[in-house]
């Protein structure tokens, strides 16, 4: 939608810009306020996600924080550092429960000798532990997050 906009827009004149930047952050503000619904809606009840939809939220959280780092300038950059710092703790979480899902699929997938089939379950325990801790994490981070008031 904003590449149609700028196509069709063409380049501004100097006494254009303040109206065009005007419709510009009113557009850049309906994507933002779309991909936060989307965020929050996949956030709700976060305790009974199954992986999957825990692998949704966190596609969805990525896609806002790619559009709000690339609209960035054009808002107040403490107000965007505070909501960009709480986006970031709910990736980094979701990433890790992600990799842990996947090193346990792959780890009990493997033909290991026992001995080996011995420290892969050991190294799955250790990721499962950890795992449950920053569970827990996930769940204050997200609900900072949906709950946080937007910037734009």
């Amino acid at each position: 939608e904003l590449l149609e906009w700028v196509e069709a827009a063409g380049l501004p004149g100097v006494g254009e810009a303040p109206r065009l930047l005007t419709y510009l952050k009113d557009s850049v503000e309906a994507i933002l306020d779309r991909q936060y619904r989307r965020v929050r809606k996949r956030a709700r009840k976060f305790a009974r996600l199954t992986a999957a939809e825990r692998h949704k939220l966190r596609i969805a959280c990525k896609n806002l924080r790619y559009t709000v780092d690339l609209f960035a300038g054009l808002y107040p950059k403490r107000k965007v550092k505070a909501f960009v710092q709480i986006l970031k703790q709910v990736q980094n979480c979701l990433g890790y429960l992600n990799d842990v899902r996947m090193a346990r699929r792959l780890l009990m997938a493997s033909d290991f000798p026992h001995h080996e089939s011995v420290a892969a379950g050991e190294a799955i325990g250790w990721l499962e532990k950890d795992a449950s801790v920053r569970h827990a994490n996930v769940e204050r981070d997200i609900e900072r997050l949906i709950t946080a008031k937007p910037f734009w």
